[in-house]
């Protein structure tokens, strides 16, 4: 068992080494876009909280996990903890709004995420009760009633906030703890398959989730981009009548009709696939920035010319070109592949929902076997959403091609083998539960991670664990390997064939405490 441990710990490591280091690169353009621009701001800030996490999971490799069940009100307090934290978070009371859900608690320049750590709260809480209960958890009150309330409290919270990712994952892992500690699945599955209605339910009337599921079975229908919500504002329609860049001022005259609007996403790569709905105006601004001819394709298009500048700074950016804007009378639907460096404004498009999927396929493809090389990825700039922390995965497979992708499967599939050993030959049914539960944990929100970026599952925010940026999602993947070295070092065997790494960690005094105190 002693090698199981060492080897767990050794990819552990390894894995937050690489998070690092991919960390340093995905998330430099971002952290060029802060108050003071720094390129390695997420970096700086991710390795505090590592060191804080390292902490986190030296102090739950020593301290004895018996304790959750000895000391009751250890189990009970860490319960009540985060249920507070999660009402605290809603948007009647401290929550901070990010991208339309609340689930983030602000304190000065720290940000915690409640629904984080009731993931390991559940599995704490469930493993201490659940084994407790022994035999008795066949009853209906005890084995369904009560364990099943206590997730149903969570699970009502994450679902007002709304973080369906979390209710998905403490919702499983709460499931599956009950069904190993022996709850009867003829009262289990009326519960569970209400639970899943109810959740479903109230997903079906959340538009951006939908159109999200809509977007992955390819589904999606033609809908306008919601403008105001875009995130690359560059270039706008004054009141004068004249188009603008934020940080230049050359200027063209369009149009009347199109004052006012924003420009705001640009395809400077390959070209893209825009489906528009009949009727109405289609208006373009493309960018050449070369001296081949792109814009041509436009008129090949159907497109008409109204205006353009020899001579226009992109974006602020040291990149300069030619500007020409575009338009179109539509009289039925139609489908184009727009030249690189195009902007689109004001016109009915693809639906966005299916964009972040699209964009993460590409720097996956892009990769290819060997990839792009360290710090020259290209989808991470402007194109792929979040690629330091739901989309890294992406952002490594294309700087370190196919070979990553492998190594990070491997990785979790020694986390998963490990964690079963440690659970199979645990010495109690308390540490047995935890173990499960612990990496369970790790392992499911590694598979779906991954399974969102590749496509294979609709897009959802879910973080990598190790890899993703987040102080929060790190400090609890650290409790969760911590817990799993405890149950480790407790099982018979552990303390044959010591070796010095071993006896240094050995060294600690193990942390137990008295009932009686």
């Amino acid at each position: 068992m002693r090698k199981t441990v060492m080897t767990l710990v050794g990819v552990v490591l390894l894995m937050v080494g690489l998070g690092i280091v991919l960390l340093a690169s995905a998330s430099a353009d971002k952290g060029l876009t802060m108050k003071t621009p720094d390129p390695y701001y997420f970096v700086k800030q991710q390795l505090v909280w590592l060191v804080f996490a390292f902490f986190v999971a030296v102090f739950f490799a020593r301290f004895n996990y018996h304790n959750w069940q000895r000391i009751p009100w250890l189990s009970i307090t860490f319960y009540v903890g985060v249920v507070g934290l999660l009402v605290l978070v809603l948007p009647y009371f401290l929550g901070k709004e990010v991208n339309g859900s609340y689930r983030w608690l602000s304190f000065g320049k720290i940000s915690l995420q409640p629904s984080e750590l009731g993931k390991v709260m559940v599995v704490v809480v469930m493993s201490s009760y659940l084994s407790y209960l022994g035999n008795r958890v066949q009853r209906f009150w005890q084995g369904l009633v009560l364990p099943g309330a206590m997730l149903s409290i969570l699970l009502v919270l994450l679902v007002f906030e709304p973080d369906y990712g979390a209710t998905m994952v403490i919702g499983l892992t709460g499931g599956i703890l009950m069904f190993i500690a022996g709850t009867r699945i003829r009262y289990a599955i009326p519960v569970a398959i209400l639970v899943v209605a109810a959740v479903g339910y109230h997903m079906s009337h959340n538009e951006n989730r939908m159109r999200r599921i809509h977007a992955w079975l390819g589904k999606s229908n033609v809908a306008t981009v919601d403008m105001n919500r875009m995130n690359y504002v560059s270039a706008k329609i004054t009141k004068d009548n004249r188009v603008f860049s934020n940080r230049d001022d050359k200027f063209l005259d369009p149009p009347e009709y199109l004052e006012g609007k924003s420009f705001l996403r640009t395809f400077m790569k390959a070209p893209k696939r825009i489906a528009i709905k009949k009727g109405g105006l289609a208006d373009v601004i493309a960018f050449e920035l070369d001296e081949d001819s792109h814009l041509a394709k436009l008129t090949e298009m159907g497109f008409q010319r109204l205006a353009d500048v020899p001579s226009f700074q992109l974006f602020g950016t040291n990149k300069t070109g030619r500007c020409v804007i575009y338009t179109k009378m539509l009289e039925d639907e139609e489908v184009f592949r727009l030249p690189p460096f195009t902007i689109f404004a004001g016109f009915q498009v693809e639906d966005p929902a299916a964009y972040q999927k699209e964009q993460s396929q590409i720097a996956i493809s892009k990769g290819a076997f060997w990839g792009a090389g360290f710090l020259h990825g290209l989808q991470k700039k402007m194109y792929l959403p979040e690629p330091h922390t739901d989309f890294i995965f992406s952002t490594g497979a294309e700087e370190f091609g196919y070979l990553f992708s492998i190594l990070v499967v491997a990785m979790f599939t020694v986390i998963l083998a490990c964690g079963l050993l440690i659970s199979w030959y645990a010495p109690d049914n308390l540490g047995r539960f935890m173990a499960f539960g612990m990496t369970f944990l790790l392992v499911y929100q590694g598979i779906f991670n991954i399974g969102v970026v590749t496509g294979l599952f609709p897009t959802k925010g879910l973080a990598l664990p190790f890899f993703s940026y987040g102080g929060t999602n790190l400090v609890v993947a650290m409790f969760a390997i911590g817990t799993l070295v405890n149950v480790g070092r407790q099982i018979d065997g552990y303390n044959d064939k010591p070796s010095p790494i071993k006896n240094i960690v050995n060294r600690i005094p193990n942390i137990t405490v008295d009932e009686k105190e």
